[in-house]
């Protein structure tokens, strides 16, 4: 509904004009002040009151001529800047007034308060019934634009209430609706999203039942490992899960690549080498034991760990009490044969030693790793390892020859990312250490946040409303 036109009372109207005629001869005096810019003032000023009958003699006569001959051309121009500025002024006011702007109103009582002290101050030194009237007049002025302020003050604030009361009312329904929107998206949450969070709930409850830490603990103890050090090498693997594939499933199907065995990703392959055959042999169980069971398996691993260990030196600076001193037997364990991708390996899993993991049933403490030495190390390796390639490359320039994987940034400092030898997302809980979120999780989240904006915005519109009110008291 279009709103009808204010209508102005005929008093700021008049006001808006009498303003308006003074702009409008303050402009036409300095239009004819710059007329006589070329002429002798003091002699135009004689001819004219001679002209007129006018008694030179007179008080403001004389004070008149006065004035006149002790203006120089450099006051003319100070009088013209002057003379314009106000007629421009008093015409912006008379137009604001007539348009009914609000800020012309206050200006106009403003201008007006600023005149009444001057003028009470002439009308004390020399009482006389024009400056009363004039004064009077201001009064007048100042108390009638006064009252039609605080009258649109009165009015601008109910019909800000019943905005305010709209809008409100709008933001209200649109909570509302934002509610039922969540209630419905929840309602028609999709098979895969049902079907992600039990696959997530079914992992946590096999990690919680499997208490893989007690299994890591006893073996480490027993073959004499550091427990972090299986826990490390576990997760980077297999994120704790004991992997077992039917024998018909001995390689990956999506790239051909063979598939480690049990938590601890032993192997059983010409790539990646025999570790499950010397595990086996190590603790005295058959292969299929240690498929099957997982505590098995990590003593094994832990046992075969322990073997390399003792047959290798250590890294220099490092003690047997250190646990960076495992570096070389872990990329002797991982059977990984290219010497980057090794050692990258081996980063990481000292790096999920260093922040440990909380989530999926995973409930391990990370403890403190000099990292800096093993980063430095690695890197050497990345950038001989690409050096070797690229002078293979230019030594048999014209073979056709299938590069090795590298890193991604093998120039500079290398990125620490698990490296997994066997994609299986079914077998995997989401990588470490950022939690995946499920997609009807997902849609909630993003519901909330929306209902808390609409309350938010609600809530900001109520207390401007209220500020308002306090500010404008009727």
């Amino acid at each position: 509904m279009n709103e009808q036109p204010i209508r102005l009372p005929l008093g700021l109207r008049t006001i808006a004009l009498f303003e308006a005629a003074k702009g409008i001869l303050a402009l036409a005096a300095v239009c004819g002040l710059l007329s006589l810019r070329h002429t002798d003032l003091h002699a135009a000023t004689d001819a004219f009151l001679l002209r007129h009958g006018v008694n030179p003699e007179r008080h403001y006569t004389r004070l008149f001529i006065e004035t006149v001959a002790n203006v120089t051309h450099h006051h003319t121009g100070q009088i013209v800047g002057v003379g314009i500025a106000y007629g421009l002024i008093r015409l912006a006011e008379g137009f604001g007034l007539w348009r009914g702007k609000h800020w012309a109103e206050w200006f106009a009582v403003i201008s007006a308060g600023l005149y009444l002290p001057l003028e009470l101050m002439h009308f004390a030194r020399r009482p006389r019934p024009f400056t009363a009237g004039i004064i009077l007049l201001n009064i007048v002025l100042i108390y009638y634009l006064g009252k039609l302020l605080a009258r649109q003050r009165a009015d601008r604030k109910s019909r800000l209430s019943a905005k305010m009361k709209s809008v409100v009312s709008v933001l209200l329904v649109l909570a509302f609706a934002a509610v039922e929107a969540a209630g419905a998206a929840d309602a028609v949450q999709t098979k895969e999203g049902l079907k992600r969070e039990a696959a997530v709930a079914e992992f946590v409850a096999k990690r919680k039942a499997a208490n893989y830490p007690a299994l890591f603990d006893a073996a480490a103890k027993e073959f004499k490992v550091p427990a972090d050090i299986l826990k490390g090498v576990a997760f980077a693997e297999t994120r704790w899960e004991q992997l077992t594939w039917p024998s018909a499933e001995a390689a990956s199907p999506e790239n051909g690549m063979p598939r480690p065995y049990g938590i601890m990703s032993l192997w059983d392959n010409k790539h990646f080498g025999q570790s499950l055959i010397e595990a086996a042999a190590l603790i005295g169980k058959t292969t299929d034991e240690l498929k099957q069971d997982a505590y098995q398996n990590i003593r094994g691993g832990a046992a075969l760990l322990r073997q390399i260990y003792d047959a290798n030196p250590k890294p220099e600076g490092t003690t047997a009490a250190d646990i960076e001193s495992w570096r070389y037997a872990l990329r002797q364990y991982c059977g990984i044969p290219e010497r980057d991708l090794n050692a990258r390996h081996v980063l990481d899993i000292y790096v999920f030693i260093s922040q440990g993991y909380h989530q999926y049933g995973i409930e391990w403490d990370g403890r403190p790793v000099n990292l800096e030495p093993i980063r430095e190390e690695t890197r050497r390796i990345v950038a001989e390892e690409k050096a070797n390639r690229e002078a293979r490359m230019a030594a048999n320039s014209n073979l056709m020859e299938t590069p090795t994987p590298q890193l991604a940034a093998s120039s500079g400092a290398v990125p620490e990312a698990p490296m997994r030898k066997d994609p299986n997302p079914s077998a995997l809980p989401p990588p470490a250490p950022v939690a995946e979120a499920t997609p009807g999780a997902a849609q909630r989240w993003k519901t909330g946040w929306m209902i808390l904006l609409v309350l938010a915005v609600v809530a900001g519109s109520y207390l401007l409303q209220r500020l308002r009110s306090r500010s404008d008291p009727s």
